[in-house]
């Protein structure tokens, strides 16, 4: 009877201890997970360059809901948000920053630019994306209107006051 209950309470001891390993797995799993999402939800964002990682840092520290990935080409992007508004960071795969590219809506583009759209021979394109984009390029910027014409896609690039700089 005496070695019934020692095999008994070692049994339930042994119970204990593997049911607090387990806990104690599935917390550092859910910690792991947590950080591992508010960067990014991309497996790549341990290899982003310090660069970039740096100079995102310094130049967006109101940044929320970053998102790190790798693009094909051995470049990196974070779309976030900041202020409200939804943009992507684009970066070499040394950590160069290359642009930022701010989302925008028809209502959001300034009119110089829709009139010289609404003047111009893309005028029968479809527009799918309107955008603000700064880059060493367009240090001051340049409104960017993505067109569908003819199955064709293209990217119009405009200065603020509505002239047709690039046809991409």
């Amino acid at each position: 009877m005496k070695k019934l209950l020692g095999i008994l309470a070692l049994a339930m001891v042994a119970n204990i201890s593997m049911a607090q390993s387990r806990k104690e797995a599935v917390k550092v799993s859910a910690e792991t997970s947590t950080t591992r999402s508010s960067k990014s939800n991309d497996k790549s964002s341990t290899n982003i360059p310090t660069k970039a990682q740096s100079h995102f840092g310094t130049n967006y520290k109101k940044a929320s809901s970053t998102k790190w990935s790798a693009d094909s080409d051995g470049s990196y992007r974070n779309e976030f948000s900041e202020n409200g508004k939804e943009y992507t960071a684009r970066y070499t795969k040394n950590g160069e920053w290359t642009s930022t590219e701010r989302y925008m809506t028809k209502k959001t583009m300034p009119s110089t630019v829709l009139n010289a759209f609404q003047k111009s021979k893309y005028k029968d394109s479809k527009v799918n994306e309107y955008s603000f984009v700064k880059s060493k390029s367009y240090t001051s910027g340049v409104y960017v209107l993505n067109v569908l014409l003819n199955g064709k896609q293209l990217s119009l690039y405009y200065n603020t006051a509505g002239k047709l700089l690039k046809t991409l």
